[in-house]
């Protein structure tokens, strides 16, 4: 097998899903407080907020990582917040951001430039109640000062080739009172048409990264879809999905602008999806990585899973963290999904069985299939 030298690495984390206010268990103090009923109805599952445990076990995982990649940027594909509230981005903000996290939770990621390279989730414009319906808050408005979509400056991976990160706003068009919010559809055509013109056509040395929060691939998330799925269109209420509409034209923009990889979250549950797309000329090959929660909460109280059924469960925290290798003559896209186990900690290994890993933890995606010589 042909060497491989490291190009770029990334760290991709996703719903993270801060709380309001801290306390709720004397055992778990640091934690978000837990919805009231919860018990009793699971769609109260997408307010859990924060837990402490997976901060410390993001914390120590990005440690090593920074460590071993000191210039690897960390992306965040939305939902910074449970519900949208001003004092739950305060939160996000000092958890994420160098020092200022400390008074809160004794820890934090040191994250200078986080804002750079994080997009809103549809929990970020909920009018920081569980309301759901409603306006934004002045959070949202605050933590994301720069309209989207944004397209970032290239960053070279090797003379005559660089990366692109292409971030865009999945909810632009969802309104506030709407059935798309409620239902959690995605609705971003103009952010499409936007990004159009921002960008020219496909670049032959360029590998353009699509950043969103909501996933190309339908749920049931549990399911696994084979190399090269072609999910069917969405049905007109399904929820967690992108509307039709918009989704037709994420396909032809997908092929009709070089897009290789596509970041997101949204479903909490991660999977990595080699998907077919097709302007309805040509088609393209688009790895999916979709990174579940990375620090909602994962797991109930004892108190409370004794009351619940057994059919209740919570997707375990994950991250992705990916690269762009030079493998021969040609460059690889390699993703790799890592989930909290049982020991606390983030790993890759499969060696902990969970129901909601996907059937394989990572995935690759040839870019280009020959480097110019130099």
């Amino acid at each position: 097998m042909p060497k491989e030298r490291v190009l770029l690495n990334l760290l991709h984390i996703s719903d993270l899903h801060f709380g309001d206010k801290l306390g709720g268990y004397a055992v778990d103090e640091l934690s978000t407080e837990l919805p009231m009923l919860i018990s009793r109805f699971p769609h109260f599952e997408g307010w859990l907020g924060h837990h402490y445990k997976a901060l410390s076990a993001l914390h120590d995982f990005h440690r090593w990582f920074s460590r071993n990649h000191p210039h690897a940027p960390v992306l965040i594909t939305g939902d910074l917040t449970a519900n949208g509230a001003t004092a739950q981005f305060a939160l996000a903000s000092a958890y994420l951001n160098a020092g200022t996290g400390e008074r809160n939770f004794g820890l934090d990621l040191g994250l200078m430039e986080w804002r750079r390279h994080t997009i809103s989730g549809n929990h970020d414009k909920w009018p920081g109640s569980n309301r759901i319906v409603g306006r934004s808050t002045t959070g949202w408005s605050t933590t994301f000062a720069e309209p989207f979509p944004i397209v970032a400056p290239p960053i070279e991976i090797r003379r005559g080739f660089a990366v692109r990160l292409l971030y865009i706003d999945t909810d632009d068009e969802v309104s506030p009172f709407g059935i798309d919010r409620i239902l959690a559809r995605g609705k971003f055509t103009k952010q499409l048409l936007a990004l159009r013109d921002q960008i020219p056509p496909v670049a032959d040395d360029e590998i353009r990264v699509l950043i969103m929060h909501h996933s190309l691939m339908p749920p049931p998330p549990e399911s696994v879809a084979a190399d090269e799925a072609t999910p069917a269109n969405p049905s007109r209420f399904a929820p967690m999905e992108i509307v039709g509409e918009t989704r037709r034209v994420l396909d032809h923009f997908l092929v009709d602008y070089g897009i290789k990889v596509v970041m997101c979250g949204h479903l909490h549950v991660p999977r990595l999806t080699v998907y077919r797309a097709s302007n309805g000329t040509e088609a393209n090959l688009v790895l999916e990585a979709r990174c579940g929660t990375t620090t909602q909460r994962d797991h109930y109280p004892y108190e409370l899973v004794r009351t619940m059924s057994s059919k209740r469960k919570l997707p375990p925290n994950s991250l992705i963290v990916h690269k762009v290798v030079e493998r021969g003559r040609s460059l690889i896209w390699k993703s790799d999904i890592f989930w909290r186990n049982r020991s606390g900690r983030f790993v890759s290994s499969s060696e902990y069985n969970s129901t909601f890993l996907p059937g394989r933890l990572s995935a690759e995606l040839q870019l280009l299939p020959s480097v110019r010589a130099h």
